[in-house]
């Protein structure tokens, strides 16, 4: 990633998001955190993200849900997806096939 790029985190957990942001700071990214899939997309409005972090179980957008909206928006958003669920990673994995 070009040093203007960022990481964007989005996860509804603030312990989740302390943590990834410190550890991808450790590793010199420029890192921005974000509580949710609406509080992220109002702030990066017109801007195009480096790579998107998000949850992908999140309560109202969930982090599908907010990477369909980047691809609707911006056809080329780099995004990883994680969750604690075994049926919303399968599903996951599915999507992105």
């Amino acid at each position: 990633m070009s040093a203007e790029s960022k990481v964007y985190v989005v996860d509804d957990e603030p312990a989740v998001r302390d943590s990834l942001r410190t550890l991808l700071a450790t590793y010199g990214f420029a890192v921005e955190t974000y509580g949710s899939g609406p509080e992220f997309l109002e702030h990066v409005s017109g801007e195009k993200p480096g790579c998107l972090v998000a949850d992908v179980r999140m309560p109202g957008m969930s982090g599908l849900e907010l990477q369909g909206e980047l691809t609707r928006r911006w056809s080329a958003a780099s995004a990883w997806r994680w969750t604690a669920s075994g049926a919303s990673a399968r599903a996951a994995t599915r999507r992105s096939a």
